[in-house]
């Protein structure tokens, strides 16, 4: 099998990519070096050899999955640029964005005793500046 000049431009295409002439044949040329490795790699007799995962068989050991001290809700929001309600307050990422989308809402806004005590007030909660 031999990839063609037609069948990269075609994937770039697909891809909404753009090559100049010269890359595309260069892609071309290392496609089809590939497929000849490929195909080398096909010759091999491979009866009994059992598939493989994973080149190597590292025997990593892995921690045992048991329940330790965390961190408490106000200590996980303590450092957050925003948070409402006990949670992370996140920009909006499926649907656009808007201005608003970073700041969170203004009942999170009101100082709280938390924030006084280290010295933030409403604007430095929402990563802007204090004078």
């Amino acid at each position: 099998m031999q990839v063609t000049l037609a069948e990269v431009e075609r994937i770039a295409a697909l891809a909404k990519l753009g090559f100049s002439p010269e890359e595309q044949a260069r892609f071309t040329a290392e496609f089809n070096q590939m497929l000849a490795y490929f195909a080398q790699l096909d010759e091999l007799d491979l009866a009994g050899v059992p598939p493989a995962t994973h080149p190597l068989d590292s025997g990593a050991p892995l921690r045992a999955d048991e329940v330790a001290p965390s961190l408490t809700r106000e200590e996980a929001l303590r450092n957050a640029p925003a948070a409402h309600d006990g949670f992370f307050s996140v920009p909006r990422v499926i649907g656009g964005q808007d201005d608003n989308a970073l700041r969170p809402p203004p009942a999170a806004l009101s100082a709280s005793p938390e924030s006084e005590e280290a010295g933030m007030n409403a604007d430095t909660r929402r990563g802007g500046r204090t004078q």
